[in-house]
């Protein structure tokens, strides 16, 4: 039976390797702007930032009825609050149709989806537009799939909310999730960033196949009718096949320190191609 102070160590324990791990995420991917936080999964992070930035705004609009005339306020539609499938969440990359957007254009009114960017490429652009961002921590930096980063812009996000999240970390992240990250950055050959790029794409043989994936990504998207698809051997390294879109989504990986980039177009396209001539017998 754990005690008090058997619970008061562990507590002590889980908030030092949450520290050190932050501590070595900020150095590794230039966020000494952000305030970090650990989340279980997407879904856990998505519905408790969800349902924080109604309570702010909640809030926001309280101080502003103190201090404007009722005349002066414009009421909500219905007279309703925002509810929790109100707050947007922007895919940075899409992995589906490799579609980049901004983190500028729609940053400041919602959650970005970092997921395909962060540790990747374009994790220079994320870190200087974005204002909040989730991404997993297994895709691209290969730490662990089993904990979320939080990262929120110190200068745009209240004290609130910011404590808010960080007591939602201590009740609900595993120290064994934590230590296991930091194992990872401590081994030997461990890079941070994932630094493949792919041009598109182009082939010929055994069919005629052109990506529609923006370049310069990690991966790339090529449409293929579902009888193709469906006769795919993927394994867990190669990607995956979206029916509903018809789209083959092959991943490239190489890792470094994000100064110098690795094209990796030709390895791909050739990839591919075994992978369709496999199809095809």
């Amino acid at each position: 039976m754990h005690t008090r102070s058997d619970k008061t160590l562990s507590a002590r324990h889980r908030e030092k390797q949450c520290h050190q791990l932050r501590l070595q995420l900020s150095r590794l991917y230039k966020l000494d702007r952000f305030d970090l936080f650990f989340m279980p999964s997407q879904r856990v992070a998505r519905l408790i930032l969800s349902q924080l930035m109604i309570r702010q705004e909640a809030m926001n609009r309280q101080r502003r009825q103190f201090a404007f005339a009722a005349s002066e306020l414009q009421p909500s539609p219905r007279g309703l609050p925002p509810q929790a499938d109100s707050i947007a969440i922007i895919e940075h990359v899409s992995p589906l149709n490799g579609k980049v957007t901004a983190p500028d254009d729609h940053g400041s009114q919602g959650v970005i989806d970092a997921s395909e960017s962060f540790a990747t490429l374009l994790h220079g652009e994320l870190v200087e537009h974005g204002q909040l961002f989730i991404t997993t921590l297994g895709s691209h930096a290969a730490l662990t799939h089993s904990l979320v980063l939080v990262a929120l812009r110190t200068c745009a996000f209240s004290t609130w909310m910011r404590s808010e999240l960080r007591l939602f970390e201590q009740s609900l992240v595993k120290v064994t999730a934590v230590e296991a990250a930091l194992q990872r950055i401590a081994s030997r050959g461990w890079q941070p960033y994932n630094v493949a790029r792919v041009a598109p794409i182009c082939l010929e043989q055994p069919l005629l196949v052109r990506s529609v994936s923006a370049p310069g990504l990690p991966f790339s998207c090529i449409p293929l009718t579902p009888a193709w698809g469906s006769a795919l051997a993927l394994s867990s390294g190669d990607g995956f096949y979206c029916r509903e879109r018809g789209l083959l989504h092959l991943a490239a990986s190489a890792r470094g320190d994000g100064s110098q980039p690795v094209t990796m177009t030709e390895a791909l396209t050739q990839r591919l191609q075994r992978l369709l001539l496999a199809a095809a017998r």
